[in-house]
């Protein structure tokens, strides 16, 4: 995304004085900033106030939670449709015994898993601050444990899902999100 929404006036004075173009409207709390970077989707408000050797390491941390979210699924899918010798025996063997109940293939099954944390975040965006993280977490244990006992899907797919779900929270920017979505189910389809 190359335009950024904020209402933060911190934020905005920050971008003016870095030479950003800040767009206001009457009756809208809302400004537009451009030119928007890759990189300012990875530095928040808070890292003014922090000390610049913790926020460095913050940065690589979101750095390595963007390639885990987006790369992550693909390369399990890869690895598990096509590339199973680069997997050590013992570990193929326990993948191959996990997957032996699952009726659908590796893609589909990372799809509707993908699609229910989809649903899940959606909901929790929807509903009150108080109980919409309880909602969503008990709904994503609920859901991941009865989809592994009826045999829907394999745990370890649970597994992959839930760890590029959790890269994916590091991103709080709407616009930045969908991008990362976007490129999820992208290179999942060129994995296969």
């Amino acid at each position: 995304p190359t335009i950024r929404s904020s209402e933060k006036p911190d934020l905005i004075c920050k971008s003016i004085i870095d030479g950003k173009i800040c767009i206001m409207c009457e009756n809208s709390n809302n400004v537009l900033i451009i030119p928007t970077y890759f990189l300012d989707y990875f530095f928040y408000d808070e890292d003014n106030y922090q000390k610049s050797m913790f926020v460095v390491f913050v940065k690589i941390i979101r750095i390595l939670a963007l390639f885990t979210t987006i790369f992550l699924p693909g390369i399990y899918l890869s690895l598990i449709t096509y590339d199973q010798g680069m997997l050590p025996t013992s570990l193929l063997i326990n993948f191959a015994t996990q997957r032996a109940s699952v009726p659908f293939p590796a893609l589909i099954e990372v799809i509707l898993l993908l699609l229910a944390f989809e649903f899940l975040y959606d909901g929790d965006e929807l509903t009150p601050n108080s109980r919409g993280t309880s909602l969503s977490i008990l709904g994503a244990l609920v859901l991941g444990d009865a989809a592994v006992s009826a045999g829907i899907v394999s745990p370890i797919s649970v597994i992959v899902v839930a760890i590029s779900a959790i890269s994916s929270i590091f991103f709080v920017y709407f616009d930045f999100q969908s991008f990362v979505r976007i490129y999820r189910y992208l290179v999942m389809g060129l994995s296969c």
